[in-house]
This record gives structure tokens, C-alpha cells and sequence, in this order.
């Protein structure tokens, strides 16, 4: 199976969800209403340009080519609403609207709500707010302690960032971080 992947049979380069999902931000935006685009633009960028999707995203996308409203393609037969696909998505936000992590959140909040609920939606939220943050805070801690700003105070996802945080200056490499995590 990744045999394909070893340097010596590589033949060309596979598709970067990562990547391909922050071009398809700035897609958004630059064929839709600018940095103030309607879920209605998210669709029409993802029926127009999505070609292979995993877990909610292919679900929200066969929602919508099926003709379901783009309100609705997330809640049909998503057993994936809260997973980190919008998470993945949200890098294009926070680059688009550096430091201003409030329309960051915004327009991350606005695109995932096509294919997640909750803290599916809150992720993508907290992450774009962090990195848009990241353009005029001194450090990471003071990122990810602005991005809570933007999500509910008392969902599953701020919980756990606080935690995280809570934990943040004990943490002396990542097996250290391994076992604070496996350890709660």
C-alpha cells in the first residue's frame, strides 16, 4: 500500500487535502462576497472544485449534489459532524485576515458549517482565530489563550484547550506530552 510513496516510485505529486483546502478558502472568497461570503459560496466552490472528499466532507458534499440545502448538507447521515475535517480547512481564514482573529472565526464558522456541528465547527473557529492571532501576538501561548475568545466558554473543545494550557510550560518535549495527555 505505500509502496507507491517511497522516493524511488514516486511518478507525481498526490493530492494535498491540506493544501488543496486552503486554495479552496481563497477560492471562496475571491468568487464569492470577498472576506464576507455566504454559506450559498461555499457550496458553489465545493460542487465546482471538490473532486475526492473523506468522512464529512464527502458526506456534506454528496449531500449537496443530491440538492440538499447547503444549511442541511451537514446534518444528513453525518455520523462525522464533529470530527476536524473544517479544522483542516480553516488555514486560508486566519491567513486572510490577519490579526483580526473575530473575522477569522467568522468566515471559518461560516464555511464549516456546510459539513460539521459544534465542536466540529468550534475547532475550525479556534484555529483560524489563533492563527490570524499569531500575526500580531508575541508568542504561541498568547495565540492559543486568544483564539478561546471565539468559541463557546463551556464546550468540549475550550475545555480541553484550557487544559492544554494549563499544562503548557510543564511540558518538556512531546513524549512528555504523551504522557500528560494519556495520563488525564
Amino acid at each position: 500500500m505505500f509502496k507507491n510513496y517511497l522516493k524511488q516510485n514516486i511518478t507525481r505529486i498526490p493530492c494535498d487535502d491540506d493544501i488543496g483546502y486552503t486554495l479552496l478558502s481563497l477560492f471562496i472568497a475571491e468568487e464569492g462576497g470577498g472576506l464576507n461570503f455566504t454559506l450559498e459560496d461555499v457550496a458553489n466552490s465545493w460542487k465546482k472544485y471538490i473532486t475526492y472528499a473523506y468522512t464529512a466532507e464527502r458526506v456534506a458534499l454528496d449531500n449537496l449534489l443530491k440538492g440538499i440545502e447547503p444549511s442541511k448538507a451537514a446534518e444528513i447521515d453525518n455520523p462525522y459532524d464533529e470530527w476536524i475535517g473544517a479544522d483542516i480547512r480553516c488555514d486560508g481564514y486566519g491567513y486572510m485576515a490577519p490579526c483580526d482573529p473575530e473575522k477569522a472565526a467568522k468566515m471559518a464558522k461560516t464555511d464549516a458549517m456546510i459539513s460539521h456541528r459544534n465542536n466540529g465547527i468550534y475547532g475550525s473557529m479556534y484555529f483560524s482565530a489563533v492563527i490570524s492571532a499569531g500575526f500580531c501576538l508575541s508568542d504561541a501561548k498568547k495565540a492559543l489563550t486568544k483564539g478561546l475568545e471565539y468559541i463557546p466558554d463551556d464546550c468540549e473543545l475550550a475545555n480541553g484547550v484550557r487544559w492544554a494550557l494549563d499544562n503548557y510550560d510543564s511540558v518538556r518535549d512531546y513524549r512528555h506530552a504523551v504522557e500528560i495527555v494519556d495520563a488525564r
